[in-house]
């Protein structure tokens, strides 16, 4: 049972009133301006005036609980450190930490993690709440690159053409990087019963089962692969380069379909997932990177002369609540790499009305917590990208394979 103490109102409005407000929102390239005795700022770039009110420690009809904001362009507001957690998409504990450290305060719930804190004052502790119970253990990226080195040898011996496949399908996208490893999963149920009990009576198959590339028979099924249909498959990295998690991209897809068009490896028996990147990515230093939605725009991007890493969903920092499953922790290995880049450019797709507002504001959220995390990062559209690519080009690989780079 934890019984660790957490941050209490009171420790919360201590941090809020104490830290430069002001400094935070400068660092995260906030254009803020004074206006009487609050302040106005342009949380969104495309912004003419500014539509957020940041107020000052006592001011404001919130002004007890420190530096607080009201972002009247979308309703958005709360005090300081809800900032961070809304707008950065930052992890509870990560946005207390930072506050923390900037504003010379240390709340009981941060002081067994620094020995030199200061100490807080007196506050009651909240009472125990029940620990959610614990998954499986995560595999090691040894451990998963092992079972991704032992699926890939067994998927050559029983389907050799698995690469030229995928390489022919990829140069008819014009996203084909040379070198790039992926590799054609056929429907041929014989073909693949037969690369089943290979992987079976193979090395390690405990291991594959762990790692997400098989699973396990019950249920009335028998033991399959974790792919279905006629299957693209392409590595996700660890940071070594080795492949480690593979995502799928079903290639007879059609728009309506009650099942996606990409399936990826599971995780539910302690796989670790990773976003996709070409190898092009370990040698990115000093060199803008793009930080995309999809494996084919990491594809498209590399054929355009960008080394880039693709989420594998929309490019976005998740809620801060949602602590096991948060899309953007993907990126957590990858961090030395990307922080050695000139430039991290996130680019959301451009998608029309609606939808595409909000992959702009979540990719906006992204930016806020790469920046956080010690990188340099930028919101960048597909014009701002390709200037020249035709109009209703929507991602990047729409655009490679509309203009038809010379292969890197």
């Amino acid at each position: 049972m934890d019984t660790k103490p957490k941050l209490t109102e009171a420790e919360r409005r201590e941090l809020c009133a104490r830290v430069d407000f002001l400094a935070v929102l400068a660092g995260d390239g906030v254009e803020v301006k004074r206006n009487g005795n609050h302040y106005l700022a342009k949380l969104r770039p495309d912004e003419r005036t500014p539509s957020c009110h940041v107020y000052p420690p006592g001011v404001g009809r919130r002004g007890a609980d420190g530096w607080t904001w009201k972002d009247y362009g979308d309703q958005a507001g709360g005090d300081a450190l809800g900032y961070l957690l809304d707008v950065r998409g930052l992890q509870f504990m990560d946005a207390v930490r930072e506050f923390s450290n900037r504003a010379g305060f240390v709340p009981e719930c941060l002081r067994d993690a620094d020995p030199n804190a200061k100490p807080a004052p007196a506050t009651p502790r909240p009472a125990p709440v029940p620990v959610k119970p614990p998954g499986p253990p995560a595999l090691s990226l040894d451990e998963q690159t092992t079972a991704a080195a032992i699926f890939l040898t067994a998927l050559r011996y029983v389907f050799p053409d698995a690469q030229a496949d995928a390489r022919a399908y990829l140069k008819g996208r014009g996203c084909w990087p040379v070198g790039c490893p992926a590799w054609v999963l056929p429907d041929e149920p014989e073909k693949t019963a037969f690369l089943l009990e290979v992987l079976a009576n193979g090395p390690k198959p405990d291991l594959l089962l762990r790692a997400g590339l098989l699973k396990p028979a019950g249920d009335g099924k028998p033991l399959r692969l974790a792919w279905w249909d006629r299957v693209l498959l392409l590595a996700c990295r660890a940071p070594d380069g080795r492949p480690a998690y593979f995502v799928g991209r079903r290639l007879d897809w059609k728009a309506g379909d009650r099942a996606g068009k990409y399936i990826n490896q599971p995780t539910g028996a302690g796989a670790v997932r990773l976003p996709f990147g070409l190898p092009a990515l370990y040698n990115a230093a000093g060199k803008d990177v793009l930080l995309v939605e999809g494996p084919l725009d990491a594809m498209g991007a590399w054929t355009l002369g960008w080394p880039a890493v693709a989420m594998l969903n929309r490019p976005q920092a998740h809620s801060y609540a949602d602590r096991d499953g948060a899309a953007v922790r993907m990126l957590d290995p990858h961090l030395p790499a990307l922080r050695e880049a000139r430039k991290i450019h996130v680019v959301p797709d451009a998608d029309p009305g609606e939808k595409g507002d909000e992959g702009q504001a979540l990719a906006a959220k992204l930016v806020g917590w790469l920046r956080a995390a010690g990188c340099r990062a930028t919101l960048s559209t597909l014009a701002d990208l390709c200037p020249d690519a035709p109009p209703d080009c929507k991602d990047l690989a729409d655009v490679a394979a509309a203009m038809k780079p010379l292969p890197i």
